[in-house]
């Protein structure tokens, strides 16, 4: 009976200690996700390109806010140094992140001021946004993006 209870702590004991190192993982995964949403809203302000090829996956896919999908990062980064995307204050929220093994998805709120002569500058606009993370090779990058206008909610 000794060798029985001797056997279940040990094995209780294994699996809190087996949770425990997943949620600090977690954690820790979290932690470097929010510190690159943060680094790529900075860069698409700054007009980083070169920040923004270590965060975008070359294959980078995104439906905009203009009801369009767009494929690969280079064409992105195209409308970033054409001006066609150009903030004066770039801001987001993250409501929520979701791991799942190598990918992770963070669903938030983005409020951006268009500057310039482009298409809505000068207003505040509101949008909702999902970020697609895909680890590769140890580096977190985003693989697909997801952001639409929050219609009757610009400034």
């Amino acid at each position: 009976m000794r060798t029985v209870i001797i056997t279940f702590l040990n094995l209780s004991a294994m699996s809190y200690m087996a949770f425990a190192q997943n949620s600090l993982s977690d954690e820790s995964i979290r932690e470097a996700i929010r510190d690159l949403e943060m680094r790529e809203i900075k860069a698409v302000a700054d007009k980083n390109v070169e920040e923004l090829r270590t965060i975008w996956a070359e294959d980078f896919m995104v439906n905009n806010p203009f009801n369009r999908v767009v494929h690969g990062r280079q064409e992105v980064i195209d409308r970033i140094e054409s001006g066609f995307i150009n903030y004066s204050s770039f801001e987001r929220e993250i409501e929520s992140i979701m791991i799942l093994d190598d990918i992770v998805i963070v669903m938030g709120l983005e409020t951006i001021m268009p500057l310039g002569g482009g298409y809505e500058a000068g207003l505040i606009i509101h949008r909702r946004y999902t970020n697609i993370w895909k680890q590769e090779d140890g580096q977190w990058q985003v693989r697909a993006r997801h952001a639409n206008v929050i219609c009757g909610n610009q400034d």
